[in-house]
């Protein structure tokens, strides 16, 4: 609403200066008029009226001259008033992203505190130290994360802090650069009732007002010359304040892309710590399962072992029965393998028959094993 405020005043204000011109001409005209009919000679008249045209044409490019510069003053400012509102509107909508990140990092923490009691009601009576230390440091890592999210935020908002000021700095320079144009319209418009004042007179005196306006002239072109000088040097000083701003919306850009950054990897961690979490479960029902494996595993091999042992001491009872079995049968066949050598001792050897002894013994030996 201020700037389009200030564009319905510059704009009023060029229509009056617009008006005002063609009346200080037609005023010069008239007087011009009313001058050539007191003049008897012809050649004085003629020679008057030369250089009195020469020098309305010379103010009316003076005219010209400041009102194209006006003109461009004001393009110019409505331009930085227009920069203005929009880093306004920019800020805004930092200050907005900054509120929805701050409840993003609130929601952030709610459910990173939810995890942590989850994952302490899961890891209770688990044994596995290792994967509950790795669990510790991973959320200490996002725990040093989120302090650093904090510390980009508090940055952000300082920055933000800092560039409300400056705009604040940039519109008091305004309102002083609006104060400034006010005195050079003033000051226009006292230049030109004094133009208006001395076309007036020159219709009395010519020669005299000849040289006085020969005078005016340079003092006058001295005058925009300076003007000019300044208007540059405050639009220099506009051009760096400008640059300066845009400078710090590229900062408040990049700051902000860091802390889109950050949240990125803080999504990332609790997606992270969603798949250990997954995993872990997984792992915990693999043990449980893995648990109850081995124990019908141990079950049933103990049931083994224990009728292997008992098998075992069935065999060793058999091994000692038929140990005393064959040693048994030993001496008896000893005994038998005696009694046939005394009998063959007191009957008489056959030749034929010598190998037999032998071979019955290797038979019997043969039968026991």
């Amino acid at each position: 609403m201020d700037t389009e405020e200030a564009q319905d005043n510059g704009a009023q204000q060029h229509a009056g200066e617009g008006s005002s011109e063609p009346d200080a001409a037609q005023a010069a005209g008239e007087s011009s008029e009313s001058a050539s009919p007191t003049t008897t000679n012809p050649t004085n008249d003629a020679d008057a009226a030369k250089p009195q045209f020469s020098q309305l044409q010379v103010d009316a490019k003076v005219r010209m001259a400041r009102l194209d510069a006006r003109k461009e003053l004001d393009a110019e400012l409505l331009q930085l008033q227009q920069r203005i509102v929009e880093l306004e509107h920019e800020c805004q909508a930092a200050r907005a992203s900054q509120s929805d990140l701050s409840d993003r990092f609130r929601l952030l923490q709610e459910g990173v505190a939810s995890i942590v009691q989850e994952h302490e009601r899961t890891l209770v009576g688990m044994k596995e130290t290792l994967q509950v230390e790795k669990l510790v440091a991973t959320l200490d890592t996002e725990t040093s994360a989120k302090e650093a999210l904090r510390v980009a935020l508090e940055q952000q908002n300082k920055e933000l802090l800092t560039a409300q000021s400056r705009i604040q700095a940039l519109g008091q320079q305004i309102q002083k650069y609006q104060k400034t144009e006010t005195v050079l319209a003033q000051s226009i418009s006292h230049f030109q009732h004094r133009a208006s004042t001395k076309d007036h007179q020159r219709a009395a005196t010519i020669e005299r007002l000849k040289q006085e306006m020969e005078e005016s002239h340079r003092a006058a072109t001295t005058a925009i010359q300076q003007e000019l000088e300044q208007t540059k040097q405050s639009n220099d000083s506009l051009q760096e304040a400008l640059t300066a701003l845009q400078g710090e919306h590229l900062g408040l850009q990049q700051s902000a892309r860091a802390v889109l950054k950050d949240k990125e990897r803080s999504d990332a961690l609790e997606q992270q710590l969603e798949r250990e979490k997954a995993m872990l479960a997984s792992k915990a029902e693999q043990l449980q399962k893995t648990d109850a494996q081995l124990r019908s595993k141990a079950h049933t091999q103990a049931e083994e072992l224990n009728a292997l042992v008992q098998q075992n001491e069935l065999l060793r009872e058999e091994n000692k029965e038929l140990t005393k079995i064959a040693t048994d049968l030993m001496e008896i066949s000893e005994k038998q393998q005696a009694e046939k050598e005394r009998r063959q001792q007191a009957t008489p050897p056959r030749p034929l028959d010598g190998g037999e002894p032998q071979s019955a013994r290797k038979r019997q030996r043969r039968s026991v094993g």
